[in-house]
């Protein structure tokens, strides 16, 4: 079940098929599995031994990809290290986990320089531990990431290669990728690769690096290459809403979109401008992708999709939640490919799990056709006197105040009714004259009366993990 095995396949099948384009250069399947093999050369003269945890922090590109499967080449276990952290988190994650080393691509002192001469790419090796991880062989791991959560809290997603070849077998039997597919990807590598790009190696597509994140590059990018998947964000979805050029995007026969929700507004609006609904996805690094709205993106707006075929859904605890018309409750899974632990402070997942099923933190509800919505994470939920309140419907509220650019409410302990609603806001640049008053009697309109914020306060920003732009989300 090695994941080294998975460039082999696809160079039995496909050869000569382009596996990889990055501006101006580009890589067959045949010679990436080469420069894969003469990288692997290297870690192992420089020392790299299986079992060994290694750092990876690297750009988008030809090189990650190569390096990362070099890296499983050689038994080792890939810890994804994203570019936007600092040098102090990045000691943290080093500390925590006592890594091996760090494979960069920015030389530091003491590194190593890695050199491939069948391709440009070059990396920096620094020696960083020499503790034994000879259990981690054992347990087959491939890969563990750490997380900026929206709760702030890292635990460390231990993967092993059982686990990952699972998955990605499940999400294609809906996602149906090929070696007729050009997959245009703009997010990072480091947040988002499992269920991807191994994914899209495996089944002989062809992988577009797109450097530029402008409207215009992407399509230019993607009708140049004849791109049918776009594997993107809402946040490039409304870039591409708002182009006013006349190029179309007509080769695309997928637009999935993940990382946060997608709004209504965009899916709208992207769609009157190209004809081409946009596909919802849902998915957390601990289980992959489980939902795609691939058969009704356009009747079911706002919707993650059905549950995909070898996945279960459960709903907990539907009476201590209720939204509006919709009967919600915390949202469980299970299914192949999940993940295999917690690294910090070391869980099994056996031990985390009820009965196999992984409880997401989520709660939403599945409609009569059998489409999954989501609402909120459990941990947001603020409890005033037993009653529950969703933080995302008083934002929603108050994000529609012609004054207010955008809120963050959560939930502040109180001694008598446990918890009380309070809401930052970010004001529009010209709203400098906004009161509280106005804004709680504009609530009361508009709200139970438990769900109005018993304060609201004017702050210049609204902290969000650094990648996917998702409030973190603290009570005060």
């Amino acid at each position: 079940m090695s994941l080294k095995r998975l460039i082999r396949n696809s160079v039995c099948e496909h050869p000569e098929k382009t596996a990889i384009i990055e501006e101006d250069a580009a890589v067959r399947y045949d010679l990436l599995l080469s420069i894969i093999e003469e990288i692997a050369g290297d870690l192992r003269e420089f020392g790299i031994r299986e079992g060994n945890l290694i750092g990876l922090r690297f750009p988008n590109g030809i090189a990650y990809i190569a390096i990362t499967f070099a890296i499983w080449e050689v038994g080792a276990i890939v810890v994804p290290i994203g570019t936007e952290l600092k040098n102090t988190e990045i000691e943290d994650i080093c500390n925590t986990m006592q890594l091996n080393a760090i494979i960069r691509d920015e030389a530091g002192d003491d590194d190593l320089k890695g050199k491939c001469s069948l391709f440009d790419i070059q990396y920096f090796y620094n020696k960083r531990s020499s503790k034994n991880h000879a259990e981690y062989i054992e347990k087959d791991v491939a890969f563990i990431r750490f997380t900026s959560g929206t709760t702030g809290v890292s635990k460390g997603v231990v993967l092993s290669h059982r686990a990952i070849r699972e998955r990605i077998t499940a999400i294609n039997e809906t996602l149906q990728i090929s070696a007729d597919d050009t997959v245009i990807w703009m997010l990072s590598m480091a947040h988002h690769f499992v269920s991807t790009i191994i994914l899209y190696l495996a089944n002989n597509a062809t992988i577009v690096i797109a450097k530029k994140i402008l409207a215009g590059s992407i399509l230019e990018i993607t009708n140049k290459s004849e791109g049918t998947v776009l594997y993107a964000s809402p946040f490039h979805y409304s870039l591409l809403a708002s182009d006013n050029s006349e190029k179309m995007l007509s080769t695309v026969r997928l637009a999935l979109s993940t990382t946060v929700e997608l709004s209504d507004d965009v899916f709208k609006k992207f769609y009157k401008r190209y004809k081409l609904p946009i596909v919802q996805a849902y998915g957390i690094i601990e289980i992959g992708l489980v939902c795609i709205n691939t058969t009704e993106p356009s009747k079911k707006v706002g919707s993650v999709g059905k549950v995909l075929p070898d996945y279960r859904i459960r709903l907990k605890n539907t009476r201590n939640y209720q939204h509006k018309k919709h009967p919600c409750g915390e949202i469980l899974f299970s299914g192949p490919g999940f993940f295999d632990a917690y690294f910090s402070p070391w869980s099994e997942a056996s031990s985390v799990m009820e009965a196999n099923w992984f409880d997401t933190g989520d709660i939403g509800w599945v409609d009569d056709d059998g489409y999954v919505y989501l609402f909120a994470r459990k941990k947001e939920i603020i409890n005033i006197a037993g009653m529950k309140v969703f933080p995302q419907e008083v934002e929603g509220v108050l994000n529609l105040h012609p004054d207010i650019k955008e809120s963050y409410v959560y939930g502040m302990k109180h001694s008598r009714f446990g918890e009380l609603v309070i809401a930052n806001i970010v004001p529009e640049k010209d709203s400098e004259k906004i009161t509280e008053g106005e804004l709680i009697k504009y609530c009361r309109e508009r709200l139970s009366e438990y769900k109005i914020p018993q304060e609201i306060k004017v702050v210049d920003r609204i902290q969000k993990t650094p990648v996917t732009l998702k409030i973190i989300r603290r009570n005060e």
